[in-house]
Formats: structure tokens, C-alpha cells, sequence
């Protein structure tokens, strides 16, 4: 009788700790990506050619499509492969120019100083054409940015700017 009463209590605490393991385990939650790690994944091409931009860019996600759109529009400046998304903020234009700093060409279309804007800044191979039936330059590792007005008006500036202030932030 005492062998049988000892078994039954192994088993039952064998059934117990296996139930209390698959408790913990199934109520463990797995983190879900937050906005500020969303727009750092790489983003497919089908998703990028399925956005359609709204009147607004209302979040960090949505600026990085619209701006890999926009980054893809010029015809003699176009990224080559693998864009990694290095930084993004939402600020005033004039804000953004001191982020830039002396590099990068700033003509804004029709945009004051105090235009809300989306600042982007990608790392990929550059391909860049020059104008005409030129043969291409071989592409070039670097950075670009591109701002876009976070309201009512389509359309980017696009250029490009030194790497190092962006991946260092990366790396911190």
C-alpha cells in the first residue's frame, strides 16, 4: 500500500508541474514590434507598389514607404538593392535643414520654413545616371535622405548625405 500511495504522489506531481509548465508557458506573451522598431524592417517591394499615399503621413511607417517612394523617383539617383532605414523624424523644415547640415540640396517645393515635415534618411548602394545615353556610374555605398510634408502636399525633396551622424546613432 505505501509503494501505491508514493507512485500516485509522483504522479500527480509529474501531471502537476507538466500543467503548471504549459500554464507559464501559454500566458508568457511574445513582445509584439512596437512603431519605433516596425519602420526599421525591411519593407517589400509589393508593399511599397500597394501604398497609396493619404492626404497625410500620420506615422513613422507610413513616412518610410512614402518616402521609399519618392526615393525611387528621380531619374538619375536610385538605390540599388538592400535600403536600410536609418533614421526618421517628424519636425519643421527648418528643423530638418539643421539635421542635414551643409550637405544636400534643400529647394523644397513651395514649403516655409514652418512646414511640417517627415525627415527619412536611408543607407543603400546608389546608382547614379547621368543625364542623357550615358553609360551608368558603377553604384557607390551612402546614405540619402528624403523629406516629405507630413500634410495636404504630394511630392519630396531627395538627396543625399554623409552616413557617419545617422549609423553612429544606429549603433548607440
Amino acid at each position: 500500500m505505501p509503494k501505491r500511495i508514493a507512485r500516485k504522489w509522483i504522479f500527480e506531481i509529474v501531471v502537476l508541474g507538466y500543467f503548471a509548465f504549459l500554464l507559464t508557458a501559454c500566458s508568457t506573451t511574445i513582445p509584439q514590434p512596437t512603431e519605433d522598431l516596425t519602420y526599421l524592417t525591411p519593407i517589400s517591394e509589393a508593399t511599397i507598389s500597394a501604398f497609396h499615399r493619404n492626404t497625410s503621413i500620420d506615422n513613422k511607417l507610413d513616412a518610410v514607404i512614402a518616402a521609399r517612394i519618392e526615393l525611387a523617383s528621380p531619374p538619375h539617383f536610385k538605390p540599388v538593392g538592400l535600403v536600410k532605414t536609418l533614421f526618421i523624424e517628424k519636425s519643421k523644415l527648418s528643423d530638418a535643414y539643421t539635421r542635414l547640415g551643409t550637405i544636400g540640396n534643400y529647394s523644397a517645393p513651395d514649403w516655409v520654413e514652418d512646414t511640417v515635415v517627415w525627415l527619412v534618411v536611408f543607407e543603400s548602394d546608389i546608382q547614379v545616371t547621368p543625364p542623357g545615353e550615358y553609360t551608368p556610374n558603377p553604384p557607390f555605398h551612402g546614405c540619402s535622405y528624403v523629406l516629405l510634408a507630413a500634410a495636404g502636399e504630394t511630392g519630396g525633396v531627395v538627396g543625399g548625405v554623409g552616413c557617419a551622424k545617422y549609423t553612429e546613432k544606429q549603433n548607440q
